[in-house]
């Protein structure tokens, strides 16, 4: 599946953009609807991340990687009352994310919200990822540059996986190679 993402150089609204979504699970049935969308403020990757539970436990989390040809990826960790940024080499599954959640410091721009719209009860952030972070996961934020992306929902008391693409035979689950591909555009 290819993916884009605008550049702007004025803000846009998160709700006008299409959302990658869960659309594959694995470890069980599919339960929670999870959506990410995204786009560039000049140099920056605005993102917002929205899951679809009303109240939820304290061990609900959501995964947003990107990563470009570095084999690097960042990832957002999303917990209900924390975000948190970690660069991690491409081949780290998310069984090992909650130590790098650990150790991860927490990434004091979120702006945490909550909702209700007709798919239901949702909370989630909205943040700006600066462009030293782009840097390091090896993304060049300009027109025509191309990098991969990944969501994932998952609890940390729970074997079942949602992803946004589908997981091949025998491969880790955020191996880049398996990302969705996306190109900047403006």
């Amino acid at each position: 599946m290819a993916w884009t993402a605008i550049q702007s150089e004025t803000p846009l609204v998160p709700d006008t953009l299409p959302a990658l979504k869960t659309c594959w699970y694995t470890g069980g049935q599919p339960h929670i609807y999870t959506a990410a969308r995204f786009y560039l403020l000049q140099q920056s990757l605005q993102v917002a991340l929205t899951i679809f539970e009303r109240t939820p436990p304290a061990e609900s989390r959501a995964g947003f990687a990107f990563g470009g040809i570095s084999g690097h990826l960042a990832v957002v960790f999303l917990a209900p009352d924390t975000a948190r940024l970690a660069l991690l080499d491409g081949q780290n599954p998310p069984a090992s994310w909650p130590l790098a959640e650990q150790d991860a410091p927490p990434f004091e721009d979120a702006a945490f919200y909550t909702g209700q719209d007709e798919q239901g009860w949702y909370w989630g952030a909205r943040l700006g990822i600066g462009p030293e972070w782009l840097e390091k996961a090896g993304i060049v934020p300009a027109p025509g540059a191309t990098f991969g992306v990944a969501l994932a929902k998952y609890s940390t008391d729970s074997s079942t996986l949602g992803l946004s693409f589908p997981l091949p035979p025998g491969a880790g689950p955020f191996e880049p190679s398996h990302f969705t591909a996306t190109t900047i555009t403006r």
